[in-house]
């Protein structure tokens, strides 16, 4: 991965890590004004009337634990909004492929919803691959992803990639005109839309797996 590509992606994580950190503030701070306001109207409503003298020490027991609970950290709280914001490889997009992974995809015919034909030029294509976020990339090829030029709709992309590593892949179309006639200059070629990105994450290597030992005591039964 290109050292500006790994940069960008590494600003990327760092943002969402504040954007989160900040979401996670105003949330506790949320939580603990909406305790103060329901335990202070609780407590205005014991207080009125004459219910205060029959709740005698019942009602000094509750304000009392009542109060004791807001100051405690909204451990469980802060547990659960954790468990749904913060980004986890388990949570990681796509399927685990191995270093020899291929993208495929269907053979562009057309050009603005019309066939193209062999006198309009030769098709070929450009796959992007980048490092994203495990909670979704871009719906572009950044700048800086890398690129793989080939003539048919297949292509391996993980060769040398990171392992563990979250990847997004697109696949534009190229159309190269043919050669023109005398006396007319060459056509440049086109490059069309991209397809929506494509998510993977390249697996790590697999744990070794025990090799048994041989059975024991053969012997055959007449």
């Amino acid at each position: 991965m290109c050292p500006e590509c790994a940069a960008e992606c590494a600003a990327i994580e760092r943002n969402h890590e504040v954007r989160l950190l900040a979401m996670e503030d105003r949330l506790l701070k949320q939580m603990e004004e909406e305790k103060h306001v329901l335990i202070d109207a609780f407590l205005k409503h014991l207080e009125r009337g004459d219910e205060h003298r029959r709740l005698g020490r019942a009602k000094a027991s509750i304000t009392r634990t009542l109060r004791r609970r807001v100051r405690t950290p909204l451990v469980t709280g802060l547990a659960l909004f954790l468990l749904f914001v913060t980004p986890v490889a388990a949570w990681a997009l796509g399927p685990t492929v191995t270093a020899g992974c291929v993208l495929r995809w269907n053979a562009v015919t057309t050009s603005g919803g019309v066939a193209l034909l062999p006198a309009d030029g030769t098709m070929s294509y450009k796959v992007y691959v980048a490092q994203t976020a495990a909670t979704g990339g871009p719906v572009a090829p950044p700048a800086g992803a890398a690129v793989i030029l080939t003539a048919g709709n297949a292509v391996p992309i993980c060769t040398g990639l990171t392992p563990g590593q979250q990847y997004s892949a697109w696949a534009a179309g190229i159309l190269t005109p043919p050669p023109p006639p005398a006396g007319q200059l060459a056509g440049a070629p086109a490059e069309g839309p991209p397809t929506a990105a494509v998510p993977f994450v390249v697996g790590t290597a697999p744990a070794p797996t025990k090799v048994p030992d041989a059975p024991t005591s053969p012997s055959i039964t007449p």
